[in-house]
């Protein structure tokens, strides 16, 4: 039993590290809107559609806190990742992953006034077929960017993800 929970949360891991973040313009944004914030968002989608670590990481801020909660029919379990952690744990799941689909739906989306912060509220389905079989799982994801160095980055991630 213990062993299916590990097992579980491995893979449910793996359907939550679908943050991928990758360049999406050339232009370096001094301020955040709705429209370069879901540009990330569609290109972090695209990465992990790619297994793409690179891809995932690119738009990570180097102090990002990353809160899981994973629940499964066998219990609930919370991690806190850093990015290299996340990193790591992307590029396993990636090595074992034989197919991967998703849906997004941004259910909010709002910038600060100064356009120095953005917060996004998304669900998110995703079916991961691995050698073992396939695991579904709906999220519920809070996303906080900001810009840095011009660049939008990914400052906070928590997400909460049922395995149906």
């Amino acid at each position: 039993m213990k062993l299916r929970v590990l097992f579980c949360f491995s893979l449910t891991l793996l359907l939550a590290l679908t943050i991928p973040l990758c360049t999406v313009s050339a232009q370096s944004p001094t301020t955040l809107t709705e429209a370069n914030v879901r540009a990330v968002v569609t290109a972090m989608d695209v990465a992990t559609k790619k297994a793409s670590t690179v891809g995932i990481i690119a738009h990570m801020a180097p102090d990002i806190v990353m809160e899981m909660t994973v629940e499964t029919p066998a219990g609930v379990q919370t991690i806190t990742l850093t990015r290299d952690q996340f990193a790591a744990h992307t590029k396993i799941g990636f090595k074992r992953r034989v197919a991967y689909k998703q849906e997004r739906t941004i259910n909010r989306l709002t910038t600060s006034k100064d356009g120095k912060k953005a917060m996004m509220v998304s669900a998110l389905f995703e079916s991961l077929t691995l050698p073992e079989g396939t695991i579904n799982a709906m999220s519920d994801e809070i996303s906080i960017f900001e810009v840095r160095g011009g660049k939008i980055m990914m400052v906070s991630y928590k997400v909460t993800m049922r395995v149906v």
